[in-house]
C-alpha cells in the first residue's frame, strides 16, 4: 500500500527546494528510488567539507540508504549541497526530510518491485510539486485539496501501469482531480466515493489508451484524453455527489461501473470527438454514468451502453439528420437521450436485442418527418433554435418511451412511414409556405406534442401508413385547414396571435379524433377551415365585443363539435349566433 502521507511530505520537500534546485527532484529513471534528491543546488561547497561530511555520517552511504549512490568526490559535492538546500538551517535539519523521502523508494528489502508503478510514483511527486507550487494555500492540513491528493494516491497501487503509460494521462487526470473535486464537498467527505470515481477514470483512460496499437492512433488518444479529463472528473463527480447511496453498493462493483461506463462513452463516440466540447463532454458522462448505475442489471454488459451512444450519434450524423438538426446539437441530443433511458429503460432498452436502437431510430423518424421542408421553403433550422431542436428530440424521445410499438412500426421496413415520421410531417407542411406566419419555434413544438398525443391514440384513421405522402393523412388535412382559415380571413380585430393559433389548433385535433365520422361524412368540403371562419366573423361581427384572444379558440372548439356531430349548420346565422353565446356564457 502506497503511504500518501510518505509522497505528500515529499511534495512539501520539494516545494522548498523548487526555490533553489537547478536540476530535477524526481529520477524516475534510475533503478534506485523513485525519489531521491540530487542535484547541483546552491553556490559552490569545499570539496574538502563534502568529503568531511560523508565521513562523519557514513550511515547514509550504506545500501539501502537515502545516498548509497554517492561513490565519487563529485557525487558527495552534489549531495552536499542538496542537504544544505533543503531547509535554510545546516545539513544535519535535513536528515529528517531525506529519511523520509526514502519511504517513497518502491525496492523493499530482498524484494523487486513493478518498475512502472514506481516511476509513477515519482511522477506523483513531481506532479503534486509541481500544482502545490503554484498554490501553496492548498496543501494545507485540512483542505480538500489535501484529501483529493490522498485519495488519489491511495488508490494508486489498484491501477494497472504498464511500462509505456503516458505520464501526460496520470498529468491530468490528477490535476483534473485537484481542480474540480475540492468544489465537491459532499463527495470529498467520502473518502470510499472519491477513490471510486478517481480510480475508476485513471483505469479507464490508462486502459483505453494501452489498447491501442499504432502510434498515431495512441497520439490522437492521448490528445482527446487530455482535452477531456477533467470534465470526465467533473461529470462523475456532479453525479456521485447527487447520488450518495447509489454509487457504494460494493466498492469493487463501483469502481468496475465507473470504468466501464467511461470506457463504454468514449468508444460511443470514437471517430466522432469533435461533435463534442468538454461541457457536452462533462453532461454525457454524467447522464451515462447515473443511466448506468440505475439500471445496472440491463446495463451489465458494455456493449449496450457503447451500442446506444453509437447508434445515435450515427443517426444524428446521418444525411437527412444532419440537414434537419446540424451538427451542434448532437451532443445534447445524446445525452438527452440517455436521460430518456434512465427513466424509461424497460421500453427503451431490449437486453436481448440490443441492436434494437430505439432511440436512433426516433432520430431518424424525426429526420425524415421534417424532410428537407418545413413548408414552402422554410426548413426546420429556419423556425427552431439549437436548443428548439434538442427540445424537439426530447419530445419526441419522451413520447416514444410511452409508446414505441405505436410509433415506430414499420421502422426496419421504411422510416418514412411510421407514425411518428408520418405525425411530424403532417404538422410540419401544413403550416402553408410561410410556417412563422402562423407560429414560433415554441409554438410549432407546442403542436408537435399535442399531434403525437392525438396521433398516436387514433393513427390508423389520422394517418394513412400505405404511402408517405403526408398530403394523404387525415391530420394533415385538419391542421392546413386551421392554417388557411387564419391566414385567408382579414381578422381586422387580429386576434389570432401565433400563440392563439397553437390553442386553436390543439383544441380541435381531440375533437376531430373522436368524431371523424362527422369529419367525413359532412356536406361541408372543410368543415374544419369553414368553422373557424365561422368564428372569425363573429368575433368581428355580432360577437366582437363578447369574444377575445383568449375565448376564441374555446368557441372554435365547441362550434366544431356540434359541427361535426351533426347538431349545427354554419349555413343558419341565427342559430349559429345563438349557439355561440351559450358556448361563450360558459367560458370563464
Amino acid at each position: 500500500m502506497i503511504n500518501p502521507a510518505t509522497i505528500i511530505f515529499a511534495i512539501q520537500a520539494g516545494i522548498k527546494l523548487a526555490g533553489k534546485a537547478q536540476q530535477i527532484l524526481i529520477d524516475h529513471t534510475h533503478e534506485h528510488s523513485a525519489l531521491v534528491p540530487v542535484g547541483d543546488i546552491g553556490g559552490d561547497e569545499l570539496e574538502s567539507d563534502a568529503v568531511d561530511y560523508f565521513r562523519d555520517h557514513k550511515e547514509l552511504r550504506e545500501p539501502g540508504a537515502p545516498f548509497a549512490w554517492v561513490k565519487t568526490n563529485a557525487d558527495k559535492v552534489s549531495a552536499y549541497r542538496t542537504l544544505r538546500n533543503i531547509e535554510a538551517g545546516t545539513p544535519q535539519d535535513a536528515l529528517s526530510i531525506i529519511k523520509e523521502m526514502k519511504g517513497l523508494d518502491q525496492l523493499a528489502d530482498g524484494q523487486g518491485a513493478p518498475p512502472a508503478l514506481q516511476r509513477i510514483v515519482g511522477i506523483v511527486a513531481e506532479i503534486g510539486i509541481d500544482y502545490f507550487a503554484l498554490n501553496p494555500d492548498k496543501l494545507g492540513k485540512n483542505s480538500g485539496t489535501r484529501q483529493v491528493l490522498v485519495s488519489f494516491i491511495s488508490n494508486l497501487h489498484e491501477v494497472k501501469f504498464s511500462d509505456d503509460t503516458p505520464k501526460d494521462i496520470l498529468f491530468n487526470v490528477m490535476h483534473a482531480s485537484l481542480r474540480t473535486l475540492q468544489d465537491n464537498v459532499t463527495l470529498i467527505d467520502d473518502d470510499r466515493r472519491l477513490q471510486t470515481l478517481v480510480g475508476g477514470v485513471t483505469q479507464s483512460l490508462l486502459d483505453d489508451y494501452e489498447a491501442l496499437g499504432s502510434v498515431a492512433a495512441r497520439s490522437r488518444r492521448g490528445d482527446l484524453i487530455k482535452r477531456i479529463s477533467s470534465s470526465i472528473v467533473k461529470g462523475g463527480a456532479a453525479a456521485f455527489t447527487g447520488n450518495m447511496d447509489l454509487f457504494l453498493p460494493d466498492d469493487d462493483k463501483a469502481k468496475a461501473l465507473v470504468k466501464s461506463t467511461l470506457s463504454g462513452v468514449i468508444a460511443g463516440i470514437d471517430g466522432k470527438e469533435d461533435l463534442f466540447t468538454n461541457e457536452s463532454l462533462e453532461l454525457l458522462y454524467h447522464s451515462a454514468l447515473k443511466a448506468v448505475a440505475e439500471n445496472s442489471g440491463v446495463f451489465s454488459d458494455q456493449k449496450l451502453l457503447v451500442s446506444l451512444i453509437n447508434r445515435t450519434v450515427s443517426a444524428l450524423s446521418a444525411t437527412q439528420a444532419v440537414k434537419v438538426f446540424g451538427p451542434e446539437t448532437v451532443s445534447a441530443i445524446v445525452q438527452g437521450a440517455l436521460v430518456a433511458v434512465t427513466e424509461n429503460v424497460e421500453t427503451l432498452i431490449d437486453p436481448k436485442n440490443p441492436d434494437k436502437q430505439i432511440l436512433a431510430d426516433t432520430i431518424t423518424a424525426l429526420a425524415n418527418g421534417l424532410g428537407k421542408r418545413l413548408a414552402g421553403n422554410a426548413t426546420a433550422r429556419d423556425l427552431l433554435s439549437k436548443r428548439q431542436l434538442v427540445e424537439l428530440a426530447q419530445i419526441a424521445f419522451a413520447e416514444v418511451s410511452k409508446h414505441p410499438e405505436q410509433l415506430l412500426h414499420g421502422v426496419d421496413d421504411d422510416e418514412v412511414k411510421t407514425v411518428l415520421a408520418q405525425i411530424i410531417g403532417s404538422t410540419a407542411k401544413a403550416l402553408g409556405d410561410d410556417p412563422k406566419q402562423l407560429v414560433t419555434g415554441e409554438g410549432f413544438l407546442t403542436l408537435v406534442e399535442a399531434a403525437l398525443k392525438t396521433g398516436v391514440l387514433n393513427a390508423d384513421k389520422l394517418l394513412n401508413l400505405d404511402t408517405s405522402n403526408v398530403r394523404d393523412n387525415v391530420l394533415f388535412q385538419v391542421t392546413q385547414q386551421a392554417a388557411a382559415a387564419v391566414l385567408e380571413h382579414k381578422d381586422p380585430r387580429r386576434l389570432v396571435s401565433r400563440d392563439v393559433f397553437v390553442s386553436i389548433v390543439t383544441g380541435i385535433l381531440p375533437v376531430v379524433s373522436a368524431n371523424l365520422e362527422g369529419l367525413l361524412g359532412t356536406q361541408l368540403k372543410e368543415p374544419v377551415k369553414a368553422t373557424i371562419t365561422t368564428a372569425l366573423d363573429l368575433a368581428s361581427g355580432d360577437l366582437q365585443n363578447r369574444v377575445n384572444g383568449a375565448n376564441l379558440p374555446v368557441l372554435i372548439e365547441d362550434l366544431l363539435l356540434d359541427v361535426l356531430q351533426d347538431e349545427l349548420a354554419l349555413t343558419e346565422t341565427a342559430s349559429v349566433v345563438s349557439t355561440a353565446r351559450l358556448i361563450l356564457n360558459h367560458v370563464v
